[in-house]
């Protein structure tokens, strides 16, 4: 006799088969440890599985992963992060704060980052609209804040961010259009 196994629970098995390598990747892209990472995967999983009626669209799954997985890496980060107020704020601290970014540690990872950088850049610079190409290439490639590049384009802040959302949903789309023709299948990639 067979043992009677909840429906729901074999949906989860292809889901965590097919995802985990996924979210361990990118949870092993921040400065955590081991521990953390573990417990990062667990917990989006976790989340994702309480929350799998509000997916809409099944091919957007990995993104959804993707973006509760940097979302959980950087919470345990803030969480271990000594605060320092606004006014506290010194050059030092700045210095001192990119110092500890994580470099690419291999090879393929650096190649990867530089491809992906080049890429960019080719967007921004191929984009239609010229305010926004703007805001993206101050924002991407100089590293301006919103508050700055608002201030020096007199925008609001929330049209920046608007401009940087439909920026990244173009990007998302050439993309995506850009992997079809070339019949690259991100799900089985």
């Amino acid at each position: 006799m067979q043992s009677a196994k909840p429906r729901h629970q074999d949906s989860f098995v292809p889901m965590y088969h097919n995802y985990s390598r996924l979210v361990a990747s990118i949870a092993a892209n921040f400065p955590l440890t081991p521990q953390q990472q573990e417990e990062v995967c667990q917990d989006v999983f976790q989340v994702v599985w309480q929350r799998k009626q509000q997916l809409v669209h099944e091919y957007a799954l990995a993104s959804w992963l993707g973006t509760i997985t940097r979302h959980r890496c950087l919470s345990v980060l803030r969480r271990n992060k000594a605060m320092i107020s606004l006014e506290e704020l010194t050059e030092d601290h700045l210095h001192a704060q990119q110092a500890n970014l994580v470099p690419p540690q291999t090879e393929t990872q650096l190649w990867h980052l530089e491809l992906s950088l080049n890429l960019l850049h080719k967007l921004i610079d191929e984009h239609s609209s010229p305010v926004r190409r703007c805001v993206a290439r101050r924002f991407y490639t100089d590293g301006e804040s919103v508050a700055s590049i608002a201030e020096a384009l007199h925008m609001c802040p929330n049209t920046v961010l608007s401009h940087l959302r439909r920026f990244r949903l173009i990007v998302q789309k050439s993309l995506l259009r850009m992997l079809d023709e070339r019949g690259i299948d991100l799900i089985s990639a």
